[in-house]
């Protein structure tokens, strides 16, 4: 063996040792060993990478025993390098979470922008048109050399228009002028141009009709009166009552079903109103269902829960009882009848027997079908079909709302009247029968089951 192996090129012996430096971002470093126990450090000519490292297998072999050495003990080396590079990118992806979450934030941000603006142009364009207003007359001032700021802050103030912004963009693109002073009737449901017109002096107000519809009158009835105080055509009136959209939740709630006849019978609120001459008919059917949504009131719809029905069958037996009942005195007994009948029968009680509601078909369903509709009459006949009838048949007032909701304590489950308004009640068949003779020797009866009791 040659003598030289193993020992430098000055025939020193020389070992190798790996000095582990645990301070140092290295594992460790060789060093050359001398014989006399001195430590030189290994200078490698190039450090090697890991990237080298890992394609040793594909170049030159090592070719000495060290070599191989510092190959198998950089691989280590190499893999632990590559730990802080595996978690600096794990550490990067909360950045990516980040970058999701501001694009999420920026386009809510947007949404909710979009429904805003849109918020405010719907708005603008309801005050412009004067739709959705209360029907309201306010009396204003305008003093002499006001201007437009001073004149929109009036009208402002007053109750008159409502987005004062969307006012003066009118005056500046509708570049209105003129305005006069003095004492000025307005109404809160006047368009823009109306109130700009009046302003100037050029606007003729039109005629204002009072109409009072009475409680109990059915949609047709009404339609007519409307027609007849020269509001509305009867016919135009109808069809946006069953045609149109209108604000209201209530009506919204409205079931649907194709055996009702008439969807707003029972929401147009029977009351005194202030109509234009030649109003639309939206308007008009508008103003009362509004009126109804403030007369019918919240604690009205929680006690309608508390007994288990719904604003909708609320109305319906209010209609039946407003019918029925020739005074309020009668309704709340009327009310116990029926609530009887709905809560506690079984067999032919379980039916309303209610004449009302045959009146209603006769008087109202059959005038506006052929004869070969007439099947759609069933549903409405409270003798044939138990429980309430698909929809009011007619447009009841406070009283018999009031009624519906707070029936008296009674034990009848029938009752007849006379001729003259006289009302009889029993709590049995037999007690009723008796009443019904008696009622007709009087004259014409209604009521409950009186179409099959005959007598002498």
């Amino acid at each position: 063996m040659d003598e030289s192996s193993g020992n430098g090129r000055n025939g020193k012996k020389k070992e190798f040792r790996l000095d582990l430096n645990l301070d140092n971002e290295e594992f460790g470093q060789f060093a050359e060993v001398s014989a006399e126990g001195e430590t030189v450090p290994k200078q490698p000519d190039s450090p090697p990478q890991p990237a080298d490292i890992a394609g040793a297998a594909d170049g030159p072999q090592p070719e000495t025993e060290a070599a191989q050495i510092t190959a198998q003990l950089f691989e280590p080396a190499a893999q632990a390098a590559a730990v802080p590079a595996a978690k600096k990118s794990k550490a990067e992806k909360p950045k990516g979470r980040r970058g999701c979450a501001t694009v999420m934030i920026y386009v809510a941000a947007v949404v909710v922008a979009s429904i805003l603006i849109a918020a405010m142009v719907l708005s603008s364009v309801n005050d412009m048109l004067g739709l959705y207003k209360a029907d309201k007359q306010i009396d204003i001032q305008i003093p002499a050399s006001a201007t437009a700021q001073q004149i929109t802050n009036i009208l402002k103030d007053s109750g008159v228009i409502q987005n004062p912004f969307s006012f003066r963009l009118y005056l500046s693109f509708s570049k209105a002028s003129g305005f006069k002073s003095g004492d000025y009737a307005l109404n809160s449901d006047m368009t823009y141009s109306e109130i700009v017109k009046t302003l100037k002096g050029d606007y003729i107000s039109p005629t204002v009709v009072k109409v009072t519809i009475p409680e109990g009158y059915t949609m047709r009835q009404i339609a007519a009166l409307l027609e007849k105080k020269k509001v509305c055509s009867a016919s135009s009136f109808l069809s946006a009552c069953e045609n149109d959209t209108f604000k209201s939740t209530y009506v919204a709630a409205i079931p649907q079903s194709s055996k009702r006849f008439y969807k707003l019978e029972g929401y147009l609120f029977p009351d005194t109103y202030n109509f234009y001459v030649n109003s639309s008919p939206q308007t008009v059917v508008q103003k009362m269902l509004s009126n109804f949504s403030d007369k019918f009131t919240t604690a009205m719809a929680a006690k309608a829960k508390k007994m288990n029905m719904t604003v909708d069958q609320t109305l319906i037996l209010a209609s039946v009882i407003q019918t029925e009942a020739g005074s309020t005195g009668n309704m709340g007994t009327i009310s116990s009848v029926f609530h009887n009948r709905l809560e506690k029968c079984k067999g032919s009680l379980q039916f309303l027997q209610s004449d009302a509601t045959i009146l209603y078909i006769t008087r109202t369903i059959e005038k506006t079908l052929q004869k070969t509709d007439l099947a759609v009459n069933s549903p409405y006949n409270t003798y044939k079909n138990a429980g309430l009838p698909p929809g009011a048949i007619c447009n009841p007032g406070l009283s018999a709302i009031n009624a519906a909701l707070n029936p008296d304590q009674t034990n009848y489950f029938f009752f007849v009247s006379d001729v003259n308004g006289k009302y009889y009640y029993s709590a049995t068949l037999a007690q009723h029968e008796k009443a019904v003779i008696k009622a007709r020797k009087v004259g014409n009866v209604s009521g409950t089951d009186v179409t099959g009791v005959t007598g002498d």
